[in-house]
């Protein structure tokens, strides 16, 4: 644990020190005076919360010293690997321009959208699967394979 202001605090500490001191000493001499002054039947209980407001000042000077802790947190550990269709039907124009550059806008809007620390891959599939670029936190790398697929060949679930 750090503390933001620890000058606030140090001050605050020494000035709650000096009081409790004179407090201390002077009720100490008036006590034993009083004391002696009564007899036994006679002389004050001390009552059990006294400590009470020296313990709520010096929770007061600890909080003016604005007190902060490091959390450990863990690292992100969500992956995401894109797979897209890279076979010969992706070069048709039902969708403008092409299934494929269609494909390519979807996930790099979903890439913009996505949390930079979560690692994201590519595979691309047309005639076999291929692995393009393993998840990490690269997204210039993975926008530019994203950008270099080109339709051909035929899918394996294409009869």
């Amino acid at each position: 644990m750090a503390f933001k202001e620890p000058g606030t605090l140090l001050f605050g500490l020494g000035l709650f020190l000096l009081g409790l001191l004179l407090y201390l000493l002077l009720k100490r001499g008036g006590k034993a005076r009083l004391e002696q002054a009564l007899e036994a039947p006679f002389r004050p209980r001390p009552p059990g919360w006294e400590w009470a407001y020296p313990l709520g000042l010096l929770l007061v000077l600890l909080a003016a010293g604005r007190p902060e802790a490091t959390l450990p947190w863990r690292e992100n550990q969500t992956q995401v690997v894109l797979v897209v269709d890279t076979s010969h039907s992706m070069a048709a124009d039902d969708e403008t321009p092409s299934r494929l550059e269609r494909a390519k806008t979807l996930a790099k809007a979903f890439l913009r959208g996505l949390d930079p620390t979560v690692k994201a891959g590519l595979v691309s599939f047309g005639p076999q699967a291929v692995l393009l670029l393993s998840p990490g936190t690269e997204r210039p790398a993975l926008l530019e394979a994203l950008e270099g697929l080109k339709p051909g060949g035929v899918s394996p679930f294409q009869h």
